[in-house]
């Protein structure tokens, strides 16, 4: 995280509560099965839950369709962000995110290319190469769902 400019100091794990999940407008997760202990707490959150891959490809079409920038007033932002959670979740629905054939993976899993492709494998019990990938693809992807959000919602970035 330091040779990204993060603080790693200022991360605090947390327990995923039901309340947490409530108090969510959007819920972004690595892999299908931390979207599936989402469902688990509150099935309805599976609406509002994305793989960060998943997220990166469906926030990018949200941005080329030109969804209108928030107008002013209370709870602007919000109704921005459910809008846009709303679309992406359609999107999913329609079977919109179309996936490359990744090259190669560090952890071969028996899945479709569209899992493969929407996943971040767990790079912790691996070495540290494998622990490099997984940063880098949660920074990449990360990245992208910022500044498309941050471009949706007209605020600097």
């Amino acid at each position: 995280m330091t040779g990204r400019g993060g603080a790693p100091g200022a991360h605090r794990a947390q327990v995923l509560t039901a309340e947490l999940v409530d108090d969510s407008d959007l819920i972004l997760v690595a892999a299908y099965g931390h979207r599936a202990a989402v469902a688990q707490l509150r099935p309805m959150a599976r609406q509002k839950t994305f793989t960060l891959k998943e997220a990166s490809a469906f926030i990018r079409s949200v941005v080329a369709a030109g969804v209108p920038s928030p107008q002013g007033g209370p709870g602007a932002v919000e109704k921005a962000v459910g809008s846009i959670v709303r679309q992406m979740n359609d999107m999913r629905g329609a079977g919109k995110l179309v996936a490359p054939k990744p090259s190669f993976a560090i952890f071969p899993r028996r899945h479709s290319d569209f899992t493969a492709h929407a996943e971040i494998a767990d790079g912790h019990w691996g070495n540290e190469r494998a622990h490099r990938k997984t940063l880098e693809e949660v920074a990449l992807a990360s990245q992208a769902i910022g500044s498309s959000l941050a471009g949706l919602l007209g605020v600097p970035h």
